[in-house]
């Protein structure tokens, strides 16, 4: 089930694209939450910014964008998302290329990535349009039985009516693509990471409306589908780069 917002056509994650709803044209995504050691943390980000994240959206055809956040809240520091055109780029040659042979500051970094959640997903539904400074994710994990139903509810009646919400801009709806992620893992540094069934993504222009997005009656609407919170945070952008050019100011 993949929503729809006004017109017909579901935004991907921050933009809007010109998308069907079926599952073999869903957007990708490469979702990274992790720890790194404090004694790190500069070289990490200097690393993650000027080589990781070009490496990957300016060099692999199909990757169109990622965002970098930082969490305002206890647990994993650093989220980053990667949006590409399809999850089968995350298992592409030219990716696959990267990640079996990665470069001495993957090397470097890597390995010391901690309390890490790495997955492969689709976007299963959006709403809303543009991007917001600050984002709250929330990670499910399913009653398999009920799945449908919970995809349904979260697709056609919650993230629409989320971006009615003052100072909400966009929502998304991800469900991890175990075959994808498979393919990424075997070939990776890592191993071990955690995962998550479905995660939600609520961007706003204020802290306050981030926080504001997922409250109790959802958690209990959402576990009378059969869905229990795994994870949540609320987390501020921090760097973003796109593939195509963009205008400054």
């Amino acid at each position: 089930m993949t929503g729809k917002c006004q017109g017909g056509t579901p935004p991907a994650p921050g933009e809007l694209a010109e998308l069907t709803g079926s599952a073999t044209s869903r957007p990708g995504v490469l979702f990274v939450w992790t720890d790194i050691p404090g004694e790190d943390e500069d070289d990490f980000n200097e690393w993650y910014n000027r080589e990781h994240v070009r490496d990957r959206v300016l060099r692999v055809p199909g990757f169109r964008r990622a965002r970098r956040f930082v969490a305002l809240d206890p647990g994993p520091r650093y989220l980053a998302v990667y949006l590409t055109a399809s999850t089968a780029v995350l298992s592409s040659e030219a990716y696959l290329a990267i990640v079996k042979e990665p470069d001495p500051s993957s090397r470097r970094f890597i390995p010391r990535f901690h309390n890490t959640m790495r997955v492969v997903a689709e976007v299963m539904a959006a709403a809303g349009e543009g991007e917001g400074g600050f984002l709250r994710l929330v990670t499910l994990a399913l009653d398999a039985d009920r799945a449908a139903e919970l995809d349904d509810w979260i697709a056609g009646a919650l993230l629409p009516g989320e971006v009615q919400r003052p100072r909400m801009v966009a929502a998304s709806y991800l469900s991890r693509a175990v075959a994808a992620e498979g393919v990424s893992r075997n070939n990776h540094l890592r191993s071990g990471d955690s995962s998550f069934e479905r995660a939600l993504l609520f961007e706003a222009t204020t802290e306050e409306a981030a926080r504001a997005s997922w409250r109790a009656s959802e958690s209990e609407a959402a576990a009378q589908l059969g869905a229990t919170v795994t994870a949540s945070a609320t987390l501020q952008m921090v760097f973003g780069l796109s593939r195509e050019g963009e205008a400054r100011p």
